[in-house]
């Protein structure tokens, strides 16, 4: 296919990539707001890619009642941003194929969230959730009529009473500093474990960018990983034996298809002979290799 046939094929997608490229990138002021989610939808661009449109409006501010539509790509590979989507809403995330009613479940929960606008390296405008301010708020209050400092789970002195929840010892000379320098601090020095953090802590420490070790998420993936790993390792020691196995067959003139299974070619060789190790010039891996499909083996 030349390359305007495909620039041409491409046509569909392109046109929902720069749609939604200049609803990222539009001129909306950097700063932090207080936002009510209006409403959480899957979506499906030309070229089957998937996301979640989040649809928010500003209630505080000189920006009150100006919409702000940021995109969660749903991602095969990085399946946990949509996990935490949910999570930093305050909600418990669902099994993917119950994406969509998740979603409408959100949208008529009436949450509000303290949202950081920021513009990231590749000049979008992108954002941050830094917590959930309430579910029902109001449109009309403003972030100092709905919470102050004492009720905000990111602030200083309740970060600071996190860490001596979880044993971080801050020095008083860093307790002085703000929030992300007390970050910094916690991991330059400590390696914290969120082993048996409760869920609402986890979360209040990564927001603030805190490293975690052991988190569920991590779990999850080390699970899969390792998973992994033992499918291969089973796949190469099924390989191995089934080499052995043909060079057995091959070496005592028994017929085998090239495709076999072990399971097939133990079949073969148990076929009516009595094989001894010594006598039939075995090496101890032939004899390994015929003793796991069952074929039995004298030495």
């Amino acid at each position: 296919m030349g390359y305007k046939a495909r620039l041409k094929k491409m046509k569909g997608a392109y046109e929902s990539a720069r749609k939604q490229a200049e609803e990222m990138s539009e001129d909306f002021p950097i700063g932090v707001y207080v936002m009510k989610l209006k409403s959480a939808e899957v979506g499906e661009r030309a070229d089957e890619s998937l996301y979640i449109i989040s649809k928010y409006i500003v209630v505080d501010d000189e920006e009150k009642g100006r919409q702000f539509t940021p995109f969660q790509n749903i991602n095969e590979e990085h399946l946990e941003y949509v996990h935490k989507y949910f999570m930093d809403h305050g909600i418990t995330p669902p099994d993917i194929e119950d994406l969509e009613e998740a979603c409408e479940k959100l949208s008529s929960a009436g949450i509000s969230v303290k949202m950081s606008v920021f513009r990231d390296k590749g000049g979008y405008i992108k954002g941050r959730i830094l917590s959930v301010v309430e579910t029902g708020i109001d449109d009309t209050e403003s972030e100092s009529e709905s919470e102050s400092a004492e009720d905000d789970p990111l602030s200083k002195d309740n970060f600071l009473a996190l860490c001596e929840k979880h044993g971080i010892d801050i020095p008083a000379k860093i307790q002085k500093k703000d929030v992300a320098d007390i970050a910094t601090f916690i991991n330059d020095t400590y390696d914290v474990d969120a082993k048996d953090m409760d869920k609402a802590d986890i979360i209040i420490f990564e927001t603030l960018e805190v490293a975690l070790v052991n988190t569920p998420l991590q779990k999850a993936e080390k699970k899969a990983t390792n998973k992994k790993t033992k499918e291969k390792v089973k796949a190469d020691d099924d390989d191995e034996t089934i080499n052995l196995l043909k060079e057995v067959c091959a070496g005592n003139g028994i017929d085998f298809e090239a495709d076999d299974t072990a399971e097939q070619l133990g079949e073969r060789l148990s076929d009516g002979y009595k094989w001894n190790a010594k006598d039939d010039g075995l090496t101890a891996d032939h004899v390994e290799a015929m003793r796991s499909v069952s074929v039995k083996v004298n030495k």
